[in-house]
């Protein structure tokens, strides 16, 4: 577990056990809540770069004990401890759900419907409604965001961690300037360079790489 991995593990727990404590007074679900801890990893979103994090049930394994799984992406960690702290409390809202046995999503999971929004609230959300995923977007009330300070203020969570920025693994492609006859020129990576042929709509030339580049 890396340092990142380990501080939303604190923020996790803390987050669950307080909200575990909310759900005693709802009016649904089982008679006395139990919220397994889950356990929570950073990682980049697969089928969508918008996602901010995701929850999985039973993902992990060792011998008998399985353990439920909440990832968040480096997005959503980058943006600071309150962020980060919001979009795992969302997900405690999934978490809950799948223990009292509740389907809270449809259409693979981007629809919030109902059972979402009445739990997110006992869990003490402020759930807003999008025309398009439902009862999706969530935000820590004022009580949450004042439990999340007081983490930071006792030094249980510590926040530096949040401030690092997830370099892409991508390199750039280095650009080069091809010239026409006549001057017009354009910008393209050196394969499109060596791949393919532009010709200029004014003079008709081919645009190309000055010599020295060209030989290369």
């Amino acid at each position: 577990m890396n340092a990142i991995e380990e501080q939303l593990a604190r923020l996790t727990d803390s987050l669950r056990r307080k909200m575990e404590g909310r759900l005693q007074e709802a009016a649904f679900g089982p008679n006395a809540w139990k919220l397994p801890q889950p356990r929570v990893c950073v990682m980049e979103a697969k089928r969508s770069r918008l996602s901010l994090g995701w929850y999985s049930p039973q993902r992990w394994k060792q011998g008998a004990v399985k353990l439920d799984e909440i990832v968040l992406t480096p997005a959503s960690v980058g943006k600071g401890v309150l962020y980060a702290a919001g979009v795992v409390a969302h997900e405690l809202v999934h978490l809950a759900n799948a223990v009292a046995g509740r389907l809270d999503t449809s259409r693979q999971g981007r629809y919030h419907n109902e059972l979402f929004r009445a739990t997110a609230e006992a869990l003490g959300l402020i759930v807003a409604r999008d025309e398009t995923h439902g009862w999706c977007e969530t935000q820590l009330s004022e009580e949450l965001n004042e439990h999340v300070r007081d983490l930071i203020r006792r030094g249980v969570v510590n926040t530096h961690v949040f401030k690092y920025q997830r370099q892409s693994g991508r390199a750039k492609a280095s650009l080069v300037r091809l010239t026409a006859p006549c001057g017009v020129f354009a910008y393209v990576t050196l394969a499109e360079a060596k791949e393919v042929t532009l010709l200029c709509g004014h003079c008709g030339g081919v645009l190309s790489l000055p010599r020295e580049k060209a030989g290369r």
